[in-house]
């Protein structure tokens, strides 16, 4: 996450240059907790989208080419989830393979 950082900085120093050529006001929010710890959700509880006529979201995308930006209308990673399973195997003997269950070949097949 470094380089989101990086990247709002960036944009926050080029954006400061031309402040004076934008037409309102810029506001820029580092999101703590961006994978499953629901830092948005403080956020907006907070209010830092109060007054907000649009909003722009980043991230990186790493299979772009370096120097490449790319945008869609409507919305792009809006959510993140977590799940737990447990993968179940049966142990056996190593004369008798066939009757056991690996759960590493499972688990290789899931990965």
């Amino acid at each position: 996450h470094d380089a989101h950082m990086a990247m709002l900085l960036g944009a926050a120093k080029l954006l400061k240059a031309r402040e004076a050529d934008l037409p309102g006001r810029v506001v820029l929010l580092f999101q703590p907790a961006e994978e499953g710890g629901g830092g948005a959700r403080f956020m907006l509880q907070d209010g830092a989208l109060r007054g907000a006529t649009a909003v722009a979201g980043m991230h990186v995308w790493p299979s772009l080419p370096a120097g490449v930006v790319s945008t869609r209308p409507g919305t792009i990673m809006a959510a993140s989830d977590r799940f737990t399973f447990a993968v179940m195997g049966r142990g056996g003997h190593g004369a008798l393979p066939h009757l056991a269950v690996d759960p590493v070949v499972a688990g290789a097949a899931i990965v």
